[in-house]
Formats: structure tokens, sequence, C-alpha cells
């Protein structure tokens, strides 16, 4: 698990092969790259922060699970975003990714 708490700065994993969890807790600037393969990217929400990732899934299969918050979101999908608000609003941004996973808490 990675988890990202407290962060305005601009992180980026590029061509980052990993299989756990990214957890984002107030982390407004954050970027995935997949890689060549195909690519499993799971995200999950704090249910009181405001989040902003963005997801380029690269080449391959690539599939993007968000879970949602216990906070009883509204969960809004339009084509390249994903927006979850509950009293505070997460933006997942996403781009060459085949499959978009939603799992409501």
């Amino acid at each position: 698990m990675i988890t990202i708490q407290n962060s305005n700065h601009a992180i980026t994993f590029r061509n980052f092969l990993y299989t756990g969890q990214f957890v984002l807790n107030n982390a407004t600037n954050v970027t995935v790259i997949g890689t060549t393969q195909d690519d499993n990217i799971d995200v999950l929400l704090d249910d009181h922060s405001t989040n902003d990732l963005t997801v380029d899934g690269g080449a391959g299969q690539d599939r993007v699970t968000i879970h949602g918050t216990n906070a009883g979101d509204l969960i809004t999908l339009t084509d390249g975003d994903v927006r979850v608000e509950n009293g505070v609003t997460s933006h997942i941004h996403h781009s060459a990714v085949e499959s978009l996973h939603l799992n409501g808490q």
C-alpha cells in the first residue's frame, strides 16, 4: 500500500509496475503513468479529503479500480474523468485505460 497524505506537491509514478493500493488522503497533484504491460491501478479515497489523481494507463490492457468512501458518495462519470463528491470533491482523470471499475462502499 502506498499512502499519499496532505500533499499538494507534484508526485509522479512513471512506468511503475505496482500491484498494491494507492491510498489518497488530501493529495492534490498525483500522477500514475502505467507500463507497456497490463496494469491494475487500485485507488482508495479518504472520505474527508480532496484528491486529484491523473492516470495514464500506457500500453497494454489497463484497469483502474476506484473504491468509494463510507460517506455517501455522489459519483459522476464523464469522458476521461471520475468525480467523487461527499462534502469534498475528488477527481480521477484517466486516459489509455481500457477498463474502469467503481466499488461503492
